[in-house]
């Protein structure tokens, strides 16, 4: 029992670069929760605004994982440990959501990230049915961006899709949920083995539990382009195929059926990144992105000003106010905020878990007060509807493809926004 106790100790000690004093270090009682925006499997995520002290009155996500149910499973300990290592280094790119501050209490984990306004990229599919090729070449081509930055910091996303694709608030994509992601190696070849990501998006390698690098992130590129541009998954539900078996042999085996309404460089683009051999595909497992940006799909791309957003994304979220969540479903913003208490703690308080978590940003290190100035009050509208919807599939189970969806078209309205993801429904070995 101590040597377990020991071994969980250390799987999620965090190594970190802070240097915050314990003065500078914040805890909860420096924020002020506004609303909820979204749940997840082991907890939820808030928005809240910072009281005092350095940023006084910017709003934030606050991303509240529940400790003791993660740390029953020393897999989802350890995501939890790597997100948070993960989200120190990855402050340099305007399409990489950022951590602010983090902290934690004997129960709980806290992230405080970027508020991202625009809500996430599934909700306008969901609201559109499908993108123009003119529209998607500008999301498609700050995600090849975001991508690019964090395969140069040795960093594999692994849960692409669009749930994990916000919009800020001029309407530019910001990759968030790092709780897949994993630093690779040079001692383990820059490869990884574990099975894990999102059904419809994983690439053919993982789903045959073969060693993968960075390829598999260009993979899910090619199938975020595709649901895009048709409101379907490339592999995703067919009229009388649907178990996790099906999905997985389609996956490995079938092109995607391409509607002819699509041009020619966009077909061959995606074609190319969804390429079954990592070999073959676009790119393949480079972290530079150069044969994805001198592919035709991009010509007139200037990709100097799209890193520097000086291309106008066509999407411009609406927001009526700073507090304004009406890109976020009243689903969960209208909740009642139930006021904040510990919940029990069913393992040793003694252990001397997460050591580390905490941090500060260093620009708000050894600085003075600053103020942003109140907010304006918020208004909410409905968000439209359409009648049909993307088809999703059902997350997969852990036994690997075996069982039935409960259904043959199962469609939904997801929205984890930064969430903690809920591993259970995920895919893994």
């Amino acid at each position: 029992m101590k040597e377990d106790c020991t071994q969980l100790e250390l799987i999620t000690q965090v190594k970190t670069q802070c240097s915050a004093t314990d003065n500078e270090k914040v805890t909860r009682a420096d924020f002020e929760v506004i609303c909820l925006l979204g749940t997840g499997g082991y907890g939820k995520v808030f928005l809240v605004r910072k009281k005092g002290g350095n940023m006084n009155n910017k709003l934030y996500a606050m991303k509240v994982v529940n400790k003791w149910q993660i740390i029953e499973n020393t897999k989802n300990a350890e995501y939890a440990k790597n997100e948070r290592e993960i989200l120190e280094i990855i402050q340099q790119n305007p399409f990489v959501v950022r951590l602010h501050f983090a902290f934690q209490t004997e129960s709980q984990l806290y992230l405080v990230l970027d508020y991202c306004g625009g809500g996430d990229m599934f909700t306008y599919l969901e609201n559109i049915s499908k993108f123009s090729e003119d529209i998607v070449k500008i999301y498609i081509g700050e995600i090849v961006l975001a991508l690019e930055y964090l395969h140069r910091m040795e960093i594999i996303y692994r849960d692409l899709k669009l749930e994990n694709i916000m919009l800020d608030n001029q309407g530019h994509i910001i990759l968030v949920d790092f709780g897949l992601s994993k630093v690779l190696s040079p001692d383990s070849g820059y490869c990884a083995h574990r099975i894990c990501g999102t059904p419809g998006y994983i690439a053919p390698e993982v789903i045959k539990g073969e060693a993968y690098g960075f390829a598999i992130d260009w993979w899910s590129i090619g199938a975020v382009m595709y649901e895009l541009l048709t409101g379907t998954l490339p592999f995703g539900v067919s009229e009388n195929a649907n178990s996790q078996r099906d999905i997985a042999e389609r996956t490995m085996k079938m092109d995607p059926e391409i509607p002819p309404t699509l041009s020619q460089t966009a077909k061959d683009f995606i074609l190319k990144m969804l390429k079954k051999d990592p070999k073959k595909r676009l790119n393949g497992n480079k972290k530079c992105a150069r044969d994805i940006k001198s592919h035709p799909f991009f010509r007139g791309i200037n990709w100097s000003d799209l890193e520097n957003k000086r291309l106008k994304p066509s999407i411009q979220p609406q927001l009526n106010s700073e507090e304004d969540t009406q890109n976020f479903s009243e689903e969960f913003t209208q909740q009642a905020i139930i006021p904040h208490c510990q919940d029990p703690v069913p393992f040793n308080s003694k252990q001397r878990l997460f050591r580390g978590y905490s941090y500060v940003a260093p620009q708000y290190l050894h600085q003075t007060e600053c103020d942003t100035g109140p907010s304006t009050s918020r208004r909410r509208r409905k968000s439209p509807r359409r009648s049909v919807l993307p088809i999703r599939v059902q997350p997969y189970c852990l036994s690997m493809f075996t069982q039935n969806l409960q259904s043959s078209q199962y469609s939904r309205r997801l929205l984890r926004y930064f969430a903690p993801p809920n591993h259970g429904g995920q895919l893994y070995a």
